[in-house]
């Protein structure tokens, strides 16, 4: 995890794991509420939001277990905010939109048909992941930033701990 200065290890990973998890969730109602054309009712939308927070909290929990706090000199929270994004897109958008063509496709071979899909398919994952990606940023960065208003108390260099009574 990225530590700030004076902060509880722990304390870090727990908020960066809820921003995450949180970040996940406001995807799923906005992918939800883009496919389902905003019925709320509609048992799509809230599949959209348990793909998207489950896609955001498991990798999110495991680069937390991992104890780094750099990814290619990427920052581990910012990591973890990408990697969900990306997870989220191909399982609620690119995943179903390539079953959906499948099911229309003119007799042709599964080669033929994913040189034909494919290159629209990887443009508009691409698209989607710098889109969802600035539209998840304001709900992670409070919560990473979040452990620096609970500084970690540290006693002076030099002095003994006091023991509790």
């Amino acid at each position: 995890m990225t530590l700030l200065k004076g902060t509880n290890p722990n304390l870090q990973k727990l908020c960066d794991f809820l921003g995450a998890t949180s970040a996940g969730a406001w995807l799923g109602v906005f992918l939800g509420w883009t496919r389902s054309s905003g019925n709320l009712h509609d048992p799509d939308f809230i599949r959209c939001i348990v793909i998207a927070t489950i896609s955001f909290a498991v990798p999110s929990a495991l680069l937390a277990a991992m104890d780094r706090e750099r990814i290619w000199r990427v920052p581990t929270w910012f990591f973890q905010l990408l990697i969900g994004v990306a997870i989220s897109q191909l399982a609620i958008v690119d995943i179903p939109n390539l079953l959906h063509a499948w099911r229309f496709k003119e007799n042709s071979s599964v080669t033929k048909f994913l040189q034909a899909e494919m290159p629209e398919t990887l443009i508009g994952f691409f698209v989607f992941l710098v889109v969802d990606t600035l539209l998840c940023l304001p709900v992670m960065i409070p919560f990473h930033f979040l452990p620096k208003l609970f500084p970690v108390a540290r006693p002076p260099a030099g002095s003994t701990p006091i023991p509790p009574e």
